[in-house]
């Protein structure tokens, strides 16, 4: 088994990502709707290997209550 050599991320939404030192990524999605998020990770010997999350983002909307102390 050889060390990974390449991360390479498709977050569904027109955006990726290729990373030769960082499997750790951040990404930030700018609308509501459902994704597949797509990691392909190549090895040093360049065998390939995929893992497929879909994932659902929706705002999320919430009111404190109005509270007075005297």
């Amino acid at each position: 088994q050889a060390p990974i050599a390449t991360w390479i991320w498709n977050f569904g939404d027109g955006d990726s990502l290729i990373s030769n030192n960082n499997q750790n990524i951040n990404h930030t999605y700018t609308s509501e709707n459902s994704q597949e998020i797509i990691l392909t990770i190549i090895d040093e010997n360049g065998c390939t290997d995929q893992y497929m999350v879909p994932i659902s983002l929706f705002t999320v909307v919430f009111a404190l209550p109005n509270i007075v102390t005297n």
